[in-house]
């Protein structure tokens, strides 16, 4: 018995030193353990980053013989600085600390989040010739030194991936190497121009009463905006007192009443509403530092865009020549700086009037449609409402993988058919085929496709010229005109969607590709007819 208790004593006070163990392991000094001891950085308290990226090395290639060999050289390391200035950062070439550029704060704020979450973990190595290896030595790591309002406190090395996550880490002028945890090496690791503040105007569209765009053409375009106050109800079942509601502001943007229209023009409004956008949305890709207005194209005409404030005051954007990479340059007057943005963002605000049209090819609305035509050749399909569907009419033995579920969607496609752009001072298409026939109550549209447009560039894509249903012009791409070639096409049923997809092309059932703008009882009956074939 006394045996027993023994025992039991025993194994009651292992029980507890082993709970201790536990629970004082973190806390308690690990005896033969190196640590890289980091304090908890305050990343409000951060006044200054050091980066220095590693220079690199390119190797002799003597596999070009006409070109010569190219010789091995070695880059230098890039030192890039952050530094607080008032209530952000600036950054600049640690060689070149007079020219200094505000921050991004897209940019500044990963890099202070991950300097406030960095920590490190075990030791992987110790040895001074381990670290070119793990590419941690002075001439391979990414250096980081970071200062606080309390003075130097970091001073780190990183090197590659470490084998179970994380990237290595050590402190300068140590060998001890660890995994640190974060990402603070990975968002640290960009040169200034990627650290530079790329938001043009820190505007909204409904900061400005009025927009102009003069073009280097001599075309131009004015647009003034509409502001409305509206009252908002209160709450169903609010009690009387209390504060009345805020009033709902809306801006509308609208051509200016001095701008005459040609005949039978067609205005697309909400191109009208995007170009306010698109010049409050612009962004850099880049930075023109050693630009000229003669080299950036200011110098010679150029589109040039005004936007009035509310407060009286003009904002002017000049648009000026692409550079060797496909970007155009771009300065605000007031701004020093010359920017590069992506051509498409230029082409976005750099807009005429033609540019404004509605180069949808129907005026007619979906609902409105009472029967189609689609003839190519001598192929043709006609269709027509009938008992609130749609049935065949044409021809009258329905081909072989004829689907009638897919009328709604060929007649759809057709409404919505949208050109390119509009072809100028083009008066006739130059063919007739295919052609698109819709009959409503108030009569009957047809558009036709006619010739190829002709290019210079033979590698360009393939684009042929419309008559509209109300006459104008336009131009197409290859693939629309080739769509409707084959009529017979536009009914077949759709390959069934591929495995693990979900059902209904992929969606989830959510909805078809293309049919979104469709009367929601058409398209419920259009999804249940095909749910019913899967």
């Amino acid at each position: 018995m006394k045996k027993n208790n023994a025992l039991a004593a025993v194994g009651a006070v292992f029980l507890v030193l082993v709970g201790l163990w536990f629970v004082t392991r973190d806390g308690a000094p690990k005896v033969g353990v190196k640590e890289l001891k980091v304090a908890k950085i305050d990343k409000d308290a951060v006044t200054k980053v050091e980066i220095t990226i590693p220079g690199q090395e390119t190797k002799k290639d003597d596999t070009a013989p006409d070109e010569g060999p190219v010789e091995a050289k070695a880059e230098p390391a890039k030192k890039v600085v952050l530094e607080k200035d008032g209530a952000g950062f600036v950054v600049y070439d640690g060689d070149k600390a007079d020219k200094r550029f505000a921050v991004d704060d897209t940019q500044l704020k990963p890099l202070l989040d991950a300097i406030g979450e960095f920590a490190t973990g075990d030791l992987i190595a110790n040895k001074a010739d381990k670290l070119a290896g793990l590419e941690i030595d002075d001439a391979r790591g990414l250096r980081v030194a970071l200062t606080t309002t309390k003075g130097k406190e970091l001073d780190l090395i990183f090197g590659r991936a470490a084998k179970g996550g994380g990237t290595t880490v050590r402190a300068q002028g140590q060998n001890d190497v660890f995994v640190a945890k974060g990402r603070l090496g990975a968002v640290a690791k960009k040169e200034v121009a990627a650290w530079r503040k790329k938001t043009i105007l820190d505007k909204k569209p409904e900061d400005f009463t009025a927009l102009s765009i003069a073009r280097a053409d001599g075309g131009k375009v004015e647009l003034v905006a509409e502001t409305k106050e509206e009252e908002v109800p209160a709450p169903e079942g609010a009690a009387d007192a209390g504060p009345p509601p805020e009033k709902k502001t809306t801006t509308t943007w609208k051509l200016a009443p001095s701008v005459a229209l040609p005949e039978g023009f067609r205005l697309d409004s909400g191109a009208v509403t995007r170009l306010p956008g698109s010049l409050t949305s612009l962004r850099a890709v880049d930075f023109a530092d050693d630009a000229t207005d003669e080299t950036a194209g200011f110098g010679a005409a150029h589109t040039t865009v005004t936007a009035r404030g509310k407060d009286g005051k003009d904002v002017v954007v000049h648009l000026g020549k692409k550079d060797d990479k496909g970007r155009l340059h771009l300065k605000v007057e007031g701004d020093k700086q010359v920017y590069l943005v992506a051509d498409y963002t230029a082409k976005n605000l750099d807009k005429g009037l033609d540019d404004l049209r509605d180069l949808t090819v129907f005026t007619a609305k979906f609902e409105e449609v009472e029967r189609a035509t689609f003839t190519s050749g001598k192929t043709k399909v006609v269709v027509k409402k009938a008992d609130g569907g749609w049935v065949l009419v044409e021809p009258k033995t329905a081909p072989a993988e004829f689907d009638p579920s897919q009328i709604v969607t060929a007649v759809g496609q057709a409404v919505r058919l949208r050109a390119q752009r509009w072809a100028g001072d083009v008066k006739d298409a130059g063919g007739d085929d295919p052609t698109i026939e819709l009959v409503t109550k108030a009569g009957t549209q047809t558009v036709r496709f006619g010739k190829q447009v002709e290019s210079a560039d033979e590698s360009a894509a393939k684009e042929f010229y419309l008559q509209g249903a109300d006459g104008s012009v336009v131009v197409v791409n290859g693939y629309t005109r080739d769509r409707f070639a084959k009529p017979q096409e536009l009914f077949k049923k759709p390959p069934p969607p591929p495995p693990g997809m979900g059902g209904m092309g992929g969606m989830g059932g959510k909805g078809l590709s293309g049919l979104e703008s469709l009367p929601p009882d058409i398209r419920k009956k259009l999804e249940a007819s095909l749910k019913q074939q899967q």
